[in-house]
Parts: structure tokens; sequence; C-alpha cells
């Protein structure tokens, strides 16, 4: 995705949405709800890399430390998990992938194809020169 973004830069919107799966990994809710607290401190985008890189030793201590790794306030941090204060919207991103058919991730959608699992960097490269002619 990086790659992506640094080819494309404005040229194209990326959302990114929740779609944790417990049954997958029991941590993923609570890592779902650690960055997006991280994102609260404007560092979401680097505490997912640190939870993707960590995701074998996802905890409550886990989430903390990056935390402190990145500089976010800590006090505020820990407020807004133990509050799960972005409970709903997490529960609002896994219905509207639901209601779209999404069972698994990653799941992309450019333009309204969905495209489920793993996109290589010159596939995804490809269908989006297709698109922005």
């Amino acid at each position: 995705l990086k790659k992506i973004w640094d080819k494309y830069g404005d040229k194209i919107l990326f959302i990114y949405r929740d779609f944790p799966i417990p049954s997958v990994h029991p941590e993923a809710e609570n890592a779902a709800e650690a960055a997006n607290c991280a994102f609260q401190q404007g560092k979401f985008w680097e505490y997912h890399d640190q939870l993707f890189a960590r995701q074998d030793e996802l905890s409550a201590s886990t989430y903390s430390q990056i935390a402190e790794t990145l500089g976010l306030d800590i006090s505020a941090f820990n407020r807004c998990l133990n509050t799960k204060a972005y409970s709903k919207e997490i529960e609002a991103d896994i219905k509207a992938g639901q209601d779209l058919g999404v069972i698994g991730t990653p799941t992309f959608f450019i333009n309204g194809q969905m495209f489920p699992g793993v996109l290589s960097f010159d596939f995804m490269d490809k269908v989006i020169t297709l698109l922005l002619r």
C-alpha cells in the first residue's frame, strides 16, 4: 500500500475500515480499538504498522508499549482504550463489511469491485492505472 500511495498520492482515495475476526485472532477487536485510539492522536498508520509487526504478541501491555514508543499521551490513550471509545464505529465497520460480502481480511474495494486477499503491487498498479485513464 505504501508503494501505491507513493505512486498515486492524491489521485486515489483510500478508506480503511476495521474488520476484526476474533475467531481467527482473539485480540483482533482490542487491536482495532487500540489503533483507533492512536488515530485520535494522529498516529494511526504508525500504530497500525507496529500492530502488524507484532501481531503474534498482542496484549494490553503490547498496546501500551507501542503507544509509548510512538510518543502518544499514554493517559489519553489508556482512557480511550479502557472505555472502548471506538467500539460502535468498529461494529459499524464490521456490519458494513458483512453487508458487502466481506468474509476475511484483507479485502479491497477498487471502484466498487471487491478483491479479497493480499494483492500484489503490480496487480493494484495495473487496476488503478486502467481506472485513471
